[in-house]
Parts: C-alpha cells; sequence; structure tokens
C-alpha cells in the first residue's frame, strides 16, 4: 500500500505539469490520449485503495458521492446518453475516485502533510511558466498567459487550491522553521499570479476566504483590510470590474443581429435564461447530461458570435439544473454541502484546519455561479485530493490518534498504580 500511496502522491504532484506533455502530444491514432490514460491512473488508484476497506468506513464518501451519480445514470437511461454526456461522465468520474484514494489512503498526520506539501509542489513548474509568458507577452491578453492551462481560469481556480493548501499546510502545527519564511513569499507570489488571471470569479471567492480565514484563523490579516481597495487601482483589474454592469441594456435579438456586444455578465445572463426556458418543461431529470452545448445551438442560435459549438452554460449549478434537473442541481451541491457538514460534526477536531476547509468550499461554491467549474478536469483533482485529506484527517486520523493517546495514558496510570 506505501507503493500505491507514493503514485497518488506522485501524480498529485506533477499532474499540472503532465499537462505539457497531454498537449504535446494529443491524441493518438487510436483515439486514445495521455489525459484520458492519466484519468485511467486516478480510478486505478481508486481501486488499488480498497483493501483499507477492512479498517475504514467509507459510509462519507458514500454519502457524499452516490446520489450526484445515481441521478447521472438515471439522466441516461431515462432521458439522453449522448457521447458528450458519456465523456463528460468518464471524466467527471475521477473526482470521486481521487477523493476516495486521498481518504483512504492518508493514514496519518505525515501522509496528510505529505499530500499538502505534494498540491505546493505541483505549482512550481507552472508559476515559472506563468512568468516566462508574462515576461513575453505581458498582460494584455489574458488567454496567452495561462501557464500549462487551456484556459486563465482554470489556472485561477488552481491557484486558489494551492493558496488554500499552503495556509493549511502552515497551521497544520509543523515544526517549518525557514520554509515558513518561505511559504508566505510564495503566498505572495501566487497571490499575484491569481490577481493576474483577471478571472473575476476567482477574486471574490479568495476575497471571502480571506476574509474567513482573517476573522477566525488570523486577526493580524484584518491589519490589511484598508489596503484592499489599492487593488481597485490596477487597471488590469479596474478594467475587469468595470466591464460587469447588469444593467447593460441589451435584447437577444440585438445580440443576434450583431448590433450590439453584451458584456461578459449579461451574456452570462441571456444565456442562463434562454436555457433555462428551453429546460423548463423538463425539471425532474433535465435535457440529457452533457447537453447543455449542443442544444445552445439551438436556443442560443446567433449569441455566440459565430462560435455556437462553444457555448456552455457558465454556471455550474444552471448547467446542472438544465442537465440533470432539480434531482441533478441539489445532488452536485450535496458533494460539497456533504463534505461542509461532515467537517461541521467534527470541527471540535483542529477548529482552525476545519474553518480553512469550510472556506475552500465556500469559495469553491461561489465560483461554481459563474463558471464551468466540472469541466475542469485538473482543477476538481487538487479541490477533492484536499477535501478528501482533511476529511480523513478529522474523521479517522485524530480520533484513532487520541484513542491511542488514551490507552497509552491509561496503561501509564495502570503501571504506576501497579
Amino acid at each position: 500500500m506505501n507503493l500505491v500511496k507514493g503514485a497518488f502522491l506522485l501524480l498529485i504532484a506533477t499532474r499540472t505539469t503532465d499537462e505539457l506533455l497531454v498537449g504535446l502530444l494529443g491524441r493518438a491514432d487510436s483515439g486514445v490520449t495521455l489525459g484520458a490514460l492519466f484519468n485511467l491512473m486516478a480510478l486505478g488508484l481508486a481501486l488499488a485503495s480498497f483493501p483499507y476497506l477492512r479498517r475504514t468506513s467509507i459510509a462519507i464518501p458514500v454519502v457524499i458521492w452516490v446520489p450526484y451519480y445515481v441521478v447521472l445514470i438515471l439522466s441516461f437511461v431515462f432521458v439522453s446518453a449522448s457521447p458528450e454526456g458519456i465523456r463528460l461522465f468518464l471524466s467527471t468520474l475521477t473526482f470521486p475516485a481521487i477523493f476516495l484514494a486521498s481518504f483512504l489512503l492518508l493514514r496519518t498526520r505525515e501522509d496528510v502533510a505529505d499530500l499538502l506539501l505534494c498540491i505546493i509542489l505541483s505549482s512550481l513548474i507552472p508559476s515559472l511558466i506563468f512568468f516566462v509568458q508574462l515576461a513575453l507577452y505581458g498582460l494584455s491578453n489574458r488567454y496567452l498567459v495561462m501557464s500549462t492551462f487551456p484556459h486563465p481560469n482554470e489556472l485561477a481556480f488552481y491557484m486558489l487550491s494551492v493558496i488554500c493548501a499552503t495556509l493549511y499546510y502552515k497551521s497544520f502545527g509543523l515544526r517549518l522553521g525557514v520554509l515558513h519564511v518561505a511559504l508566505n513569499a510564495y503566498l505572495a507570489l501566487l497571490g499575484f499570479i491569481l490577481v493576474a488571471t483577471q478571472t473575476r470569479s476567482a477574486w471574490l471567492a479568495v476575497a471571502a476566504f480571506g476574509l474567513l480565514y482573517a476573522l477566525v484563523v488570523n486577526r493580524k490579516l484584518l491589519l490589511m483590510v484598508p489596503l484592499v481597495p489599492l487593488v481597485l487601482l490596477i487597471p488590469t483589474v479596474a478594467d475587469r470590474i468595470n466591464n460587469v454592469d447588469s444593467t447593460q441594456p441589451v435584447t437577444f435579438e440585438e445580440l443576434q443581429r450583431g448590433q450590439v456586444q453584451a458584456n461578459s455578465f449579461v451574456w452570462r445572463e441571456m444565456v442562463w435564461a434562454r436555457g433555462l426556458i428551453d429546460s423548463q418543461d423538463d425539471r425532474v431529470l433535465g435535457k440529457g447530461f452533457g447537453d447543455f452545448a449542443k442544444n445552445a445551438r439551438r436556443f442560443f442560435a446567433g449569441g455566440a458570435g459565430g462560435d455556437d459549438e462553444s457555448i456552455g452554460a457558465h454556471s455550474a449549478y444552471v448547467q446542472a439544473l438544465y442537465e440533470t434537473g432539480y434531482l441533478g442541481l441539489f445532488s452536485y451541491i450535496w458533494t460539497y454541502i456533504g463534505c461542509a457538514v461532515a467537517i461541521v460534526f467534527a470541527m471540535r477536531r483542529s477548529f482552525y484546519l476545519g474553518v480553512i476547509a469550510l472556506g475552500f468550499i465556500a469559495a469553491n461554491l461561489i465560483i461554481n455561479y459563474s463558471d464551468n467549474l466540472p469541466y475542469y478536469l485538473i482543477v476538481n483533482w487538487y479541490i477533492w485530493a484536499f477535501i478528501g485529506a482533511d476529511l480523513a484527517l478529522r474523521t479517522r486520523i485524530l480520533p484513532a490518534t487520541i484513542e491511542a493517546e488514551r490507552r497509552l495514558r491509561a496503561s501509564a496510570a495502570i503501571g504506576s498504580a501497579i
């Protein structure tokens, strides 16, 4: 099992860099990509962790993940089993696989610390590549500065995971010495990268997380709150925020005729409205998993400026409601809320680490509102590896440690009495 755990940690430490190979090699003649092989590896690691089931209850992973995948299977059986939906299903199946591997394979506090360190190390090469791209292209075109990721939003959401994992690692009670200073400097670097991605939902998510962290975990950071408005003076930040105007007077007909260009938020609202109208008679199991983009070519024809095939919901919640109905929406949200509930019930075991984990979940719930998070495979791997590790720590590792210490004290007391 040490070999399996080592393979899992290695995969987490290198998956962002492996994406360079995925891009270079592309699709093989057989149609099997290197990315698909990594997905199979994730599923294989989850299966290889099953021997630990004899010593560990998997009630938490089952309660969290099974409802969502039952709904997806029902959607395939009773609504639609399109090739797009099947491909997306196989991709998202790696999310509970990574969660389960993290939950089962990490058996000690040191294992959890190793995973957190692997998440941090996974960002070194992507960060270096980002600054090389920044030196070459500047920030005038955000799509030229996105490191190893196919979209700057994915880089931003991944950076959020690394930032939270770094803060979690720093709060773990380890003797870090000079590494503590290095991690603080690295956090500033990660924060700069996240801001430079120009991803507004990530800014909002990290602001919400940072406020919770400052209020509960480290109140010294509240002294920096007056400096936050200075960020708005950065031209790229100001331009991106000014581009969000929900009152822009634009109609879909004007958009179709090319008479006006909607800002990104108004455009999203149009996509959401027309998608929900199209699915209003299919609220139980939706229109079919993975079918939003395909159907959008019909209900949003012309609204993407000629690039209709790339239309996505740009909201995990709207997409879940459209494709899988209320059952799919509620079960998808439950994957996050269920984890939060499990953390809350075990908050007395390492309270501050629990606050960081809850803040991380809240941040990702914010991101889901305006982005297609289920499509960002690598980002989800780091999300669920992190959450799985926290739940392993507080539901299994710490209780076992506390029980072992209790028995040791009891034995010492008996020995002293004798």
